[in-house]
């Protein structure tokens, strides 16, 4: 059992930094002969976690009320799973719980290291993933809208092309009424304008390609 993977539940980095602080220095003091009850009134003290504090508080209470220590670590899933509660109580039964707390500091801290080599190690593809994502997502705005920009040019071509033609058309169908008022020069011009309107949008439709 002792050499078993142990997974934090519901915790990550932090947490599981905490809870191998919370061993490691408990079977420091156990060690040395510090009495129980002294040694979790020092670790409440000592807790970066508010949680854990509060946790290790109760699990004090209950000691102190005549529980064993696995017992009163049994109360609080949250922080001292089913794992964590048969390393305590195999190391009360043989006598070496400061050993069986080392060892459980090491296999949390061991589970936390891998954790964050797992996260380091998706990192790169997701970075991966999400540049690929955002060039994609780039490439189909920049088609969409030069798309549209060229429809428009073709759109504004077309209307110049319709245009310069039914001029052309009106002219010579009222050739007579024209060449009779003496409008041949302005419509000449009304044409060329059109014809030239009708060239700009030919040369920005041929430089867009």
């Amino acid at each position: 059992v002792l050499h078993r993977e142990y997974r934090l539940p519901g915790s990550a980095g932090k947490r599981a930094a905490s809870l191998a602080l919370f061993a490691r220095q408990f079977a420091t003091m156990v060690r040395s002969g510090t009495p129980l009850l002294h040694a979790l009134d020092v670790l409440v003290r000592q807790a970066d976690n508010p949680s854990l504090a509060e946790a290790i508080l109760e699990v004090r209470a209950d000691v102190e009320n005549g529980d064993q220590l696995s017992a009163a670590l049994r109360h609080r899933p949250d922080w001292f799973d089913d794992f964590v509660v048969s390393m305590v109580e195999a190391g009360e039964q043989a006598g070496n719980l400061p050993d069986v707390l080392e060892r459980l500091a090491e296999t949390t801290e061991r589970a936390s290291e891998l954790r964050r080599k797992v996260r380091r190690a998706l990192a790169y593809p997701v970075a991966v993933g999400g540049l690929i994502l955002l060039t994609v997502l780039a490439y189909v705005w920049f088609t969409y809208a030069a798309t549209e920009w060229r429809i428009n040019i073709r759109r504004d071509m077309n209307a110049a092309d319709t245009e310069a033609n039914t001029k052309a058309v009106d002219s010579l169908l009222n050739f007579e009424t024209v060449k009779y008022f003496a409008n041949e020069k302005m419509e000449a011009e009304r044409f060329d304008r059109s014809m030239q309107k009708y060239e700009r949008s030919a040369i920005r439709i041929w430089s867009s390609l």
